[in-house]
């Protein structure tokens, strides 16, 4: 990619010697400004950033992992103390094989071993994903799965849906901390 096409975006994390850079093609961006059409005002957001969001609308300061759960991927990011500890994400093929890929991983990434508080788990397969990987968990943390309003701190008045909450949480925190971060700006 031509470097005039690359966003770069710091993110510090919880060790102050370090911080994440975050790269983005702008040009690939283009064709989803394409889709979006008449949405003038439109937000990359990636997976570690939500967990930003999630302390921006819980108040949560502890120590929680979130974990976005696909087909074959998941996305997992530490918090600690109100900052990114690391994130990282996990491929595979069939999802017999993540317990062993989670304890590979984990063997070289200190924090995924970390003790969180909360646990967090959104997307398609979260439900599949917290049996699997719930023995490599510290026990004394707690299991969110974001498939209901009440596990996402909402309020609403309807109380059926016709798709799944859970593929659907980004969107939703999304939607919530658009008020916050108006007042941000005034």
């Amino acid at each position: 990619s031509d470097r005039s096409q690359i966003e770069t975006v710091w993110h510090t994390v919880s060790n102050i010697d370090y911080r994440l850079l975050l790269l983005r093609n702008s040009s690939a961006m283009n064709g989803f400004n394409h889709l979006l059409g008449s949405f003038n005002n439109s937000e990359y957001v990636s997976e570690f950033e939500l967990g930003v969001e999630w302390q921006l609308h819980s108040n949560i300061n502890g120590a929680f992992l979130i974990i976005h759960c696909q087909q074959n991927y998941i996305s997992v990011s530490s918090f600690i103390l109100g900052k990114l500890r690391g994130c990282t994400y996990i491929r595979f093929e069939s999802l017999s094989d993540l317990p062993y890929l989670w304890n590979l991983y984990a063997g070289k990434i200190s924090w995924m071993n970390g003790i969180h508080e909360e646990i967090y788990l959104f997307g398609q397969n979260s439900r599949d994903v917290a049996e699997m990987l719930t023995p490599f968990w510290d026990e004394s943390g707690t299991i969110n799965l974001m498939n209901n309003l009440n596990n996402m701190q909402v309020q609403a008045d309807e109380e059926t849906y016709g798709f799944r909450l859970e593929s659907a949480y980004p969107a939703i925190l999304m939607s919530l901390n658009l008020n916050v971060k108006e007042q941000d700006q005034t």
